[in-house]
């Protein structure tokens, strides 16, 4: 009986073994879910789930699916008058599946496991729209305009509980911006905040420095000159970037590298223009730095060096990487633009219409690439593509799946 019961398994092994089939494992392929158009967000992926700005019946949602195959995990359900506030470009934080959503004066922790709200936070003030974080505590910054500071909450992930932890005088003249701190641990020593300010008095000024403190000890700061005095409100434009004992900075159309020992600049390059709608991405040793002259570049970060530049469209969307392909989408294109990571080489180019994207409308900046997936929108459908091994677009679209 045993040897007849392996011998009606062994065509079944291998077959499995002639397709490179898994058992039990999640078959690829295209779907696609709708998509707000009331408010805009880049997919957020977690541990094989995307999060996506979706529609739940008429009401605006997070619609969280499977990255893979597209089924639905949960949904999220949130004021419509809140989620409208939502910048597209805001900056998350995650920490132990929890997910934690700045939106207009909202701070906002949701369970990724089945999607309820943790906890919510409402400020009577104006705050960034970026938070950063290290294990449990999430920082942002916050702008009390009626007692003129500027003020840094530190909140617990887990239960929402808020403590200042610094503030800020803003000036008697002109109008001063503080970023949401970045975060760089420091081994055995303290942790250090970064946070990256602008002062600017019209028509005469602007100063842009970043202003170093530790986290045990607020009142030790240390200032550098982030980008030189001008009188066009130029500064600091974007979060830094902390890797080790460095720290990345874009001001206007500068990007400088930080020592974190002793607070100093390592280099400095000044490219073209600037970087409006992008992010600059550090990968595997190189930054990537989309700039409105329509190119990609790639700097070493070990020096600043150019080490290729890449033509694409202006106003692009931030930078992903699938493996060893950048993938982006032109703002004033509506294309999406495959790169190799190494060299620089434009690999291929895909119109809207070649996504199933209709006539009418276009691929819009907030989309998702990596683990082998695309996801992308026009505000109307979300549609999501297997990415091949040699980074073109899977197209077929025969087993299309509404979500």
């Amino acid at each position: 009986m045993g040897n007849t019961y392996c011998l009606l398994l062994w065509p079944c092994f291998c077959l499995l073994a002639l397709t490179g089939c898994k058992p039990g494992s999640e078959r690829a392929r295209y779907w696609q879910a709708e998509a707000s158009e009331n408010f805009h967000l880049y997919p957020i992926v977690h541990d094989g789930v995307a999060i996506l700005a979706g529609k739940c019946g008429p009401a605006d949602c997070l619609k969280a699916v499977s990255l893979r195959a597209g089924t639905p995990v949960w949904n999220w359900l949130g004021p419509d008058s809140l989620l409208r506030k939502c910048y597209y470009n805001l900056k998350h934080y995650l920490f132990d599946d929890i997910l934690a959503l700045p939106i207009g004066s909202s701070l906002i922790a949701i369970n990724l496991a089945d999607g309820s709200t943790l906890w919510s936070h409402q400020s009577s003030w104006p705050g960034e729209s970026f938070v950063e974080g290290i294990g449990a505590r999430i920082f942002r910054t916050y702008y009390d305009g009626r007692n003129q500071l500027i003020r840094i909450l530190e909140f617990d992930i887990y239960t929402g509980k808020s403590r200042e932890i610094k503030t800020f005088a803003m000036p008697p003249v002109g109008r001063l911006s503080a970023r949401s701190p970045s975060i760089a641990p420091m081994g055995k020593e303290d942790t250090i905040c970064i946070t990256g300010t602008i002062h600017f008095v019209p028509r005469a000024s602007t100063k842009s420095v970043l202003v170093f403190w530790p986290l045990n000890d607020t009142s030790s700061l240390k200032t550098i000159e982030i980008y030189p005095e001008n009188p066009s409100g130029d500064g600091v434009a974007h979060q830094g970037i902390v890797e080790g004992d460095r720290t990345y900075w874009v001001a206007n159309n500068q990007v400088a590298c930080i020592g974190m020992e002793d607070q100093n600049e390592i280099w400095r390059v000044s490219l073209p223009r600037d970087m409006l709608t992008s992010r600059l991405l550090l990968d595997d040793g190189s930054l990537f730095f989309a700039c409105e002259n329509e190119v990609l570049y790639a700097l070493d970060a070990e020096n600043g060096r150019i080490l290729w530049q890449c033509p694409i469209a202006g106003t692009p969307s931030r930078v992903h990487v699938n493996k060893d392909k950048l993938f982006l989408i032109g703002g004033s294109d509506g294309n999406l633009y495959i790169i190799n990571k190494k060299t620089g080489t434009l690999l291929f180019k895909y119109e809207p219409a070649e996504l199933g994207i209709g006539n009418r409308n276009t691929l819009k900046r907030t989309f998702y690439a990596g683990n082998d997936k695309l996801i992308v929108t026009d505000y109307e459908n979300w549609r999501a593509f297997d990415i091949q091994e040699d980074g073109s677009i899977e197209i077929s679209k025969n087993e299309a799946v509404n979500k």
